[in-house]
């Protein structure tokens, strides 16, 4: 517990602050006077309350040169940027403003300010500007603005497959973009997410499978990786792997074949390196304890482990993947 909120424990609660100053100020005038240093002592070996804030670097002395930690070059330019502001405010410098010039000079120099960030400065007080004129004429112009995308969405029309000339209807931007990807409603039935459900079962997204599928060398996996990566990124939200597997003319069922093959190879080559890089710890940790008095199985198993791999490099034998396999 903190030395003043020990001395202030005896208070009511709802005690005003200036009364609490007071008796805090009141407390160490008489300490001072008595010559006890034991509160002194105590608060300067207690963890003190940091408050809301940390500070990223230990306070320094009262009247040092605020840019001593840096190079010299940057130090006499603070330096410059220092007296310029302090130029500005004289004659009113309490000792808190010039706290505040000296961080604004140290920013300044460390993080100077070209055309880029006036630009960024400038866009911002312009969409200060306007946030604040939309609020006082009571509307905002976003809403105006959707209603004229709604609008121009509405008046986008097509001619209908199969249906009578001059019939049109307004298409989603799913039919949109399977109608660029040339796929027919007719071709998905019966196969209609097949895929896209095996892996959702699966935990496994399509950008996972896709990765996967990267690593095969197979024909159907190629025809597959070259329309999807074909397919622009705003069309590829609204399209399935089904509807993009009847595209490069691939069976589902075969995609999900190839990208099981392939998530399983991949297992197989990170534990390989798992169990090459981990090795050496295991190895460490088996010695250390068949060298204790009770590590007899330790060492049956050490001597087991050095003679099986010595017979495996006397044969030629190099470990790789077929340690794992074996």
């Amino acid at each position: 517990m903190p030395v003043k909120l020990r001395v202030l424990a005896d208070l009511p609660a709802p005690t005003a602050p200036l009364l609490t100053d007071q008796v805090w100020q009141s407390y160490q005038q008489q300490c001072a006077e008595d010559g006890n240093v034991i509160p002194r002592l105590i608060a300067a070996l207690e963890p003190q309350d940091p408050g809301m804030f940390q500070r990223r670097r230990p306070r320094r002395p009262k009247g040092s040169d605020p840019f001593s930690d840096l190079p010299p070059a940057e130090r006499l330019k603070a330096e410059e940027t220092f007296v310029r502001l302090c130029r500005k405010w004289e004659p009113d410098l309490p000792p808190w403003r010039r706290a505040v010039l000296a961080g604004n000079a140290r920013q300044l120099t460390l993080q100077p300010r070209g055309t880029e960030w006036g630009k960024r400065m400038r866009r911002t007080k312009g969409g200060v500007h306007c946030q604040r004129k939309y609020a006082n004429q009571g509307g905002h112009a976003l809403a105006a603005f959707n209603q004229a995308m709604t609008g121009r969405r509405k008046a986008t029309f097509v001619a209908c497959e199969g249906g009578k000339q001059g019939s049109a209807r307004a298409l989603s931007p799913a039919k949109e973009a399977r109608n660029r990807l040339g796929i027919t409603s007719d071709q998905m039935k019966g196969r209609e997410r097949i895929a896209a459900r095996t892996l959702e079962a699966a935990g496994c997204g399509p950008e996972r499978a896709v990765d996967a599928l990267r690593w095969s060398q197979e024909a159907d996996a190629r025809r597959f990786l070259d329309k999807y990566d074909s397919i622009p990124a705003a069309d590829l939200q609204h399209l399935t792997i089904d509807e993009i597997c009847v595209a490069a003319s691939v069976d589902p069922r075969r995609l999900l074949e190839l990208v099981a093959d392939r998530m399983m190879w991949l297992s197989v080559q990170i534990a390989t390196i798992q169990v090459a890089m981990s090795s050496p710890d295991v190895m460490r940790e088996l010695i250390r304890k068949a060298r204790t008095k009770r590590g007899v199985r330790d060492r049956r198993l050490f001597f087991e482990v050095f003679q099986a791999l010595g017979e495996q490099l006397r044969k030629g034998w190099y470990p790789g993947t077929a340690a794992l396999e074996t």
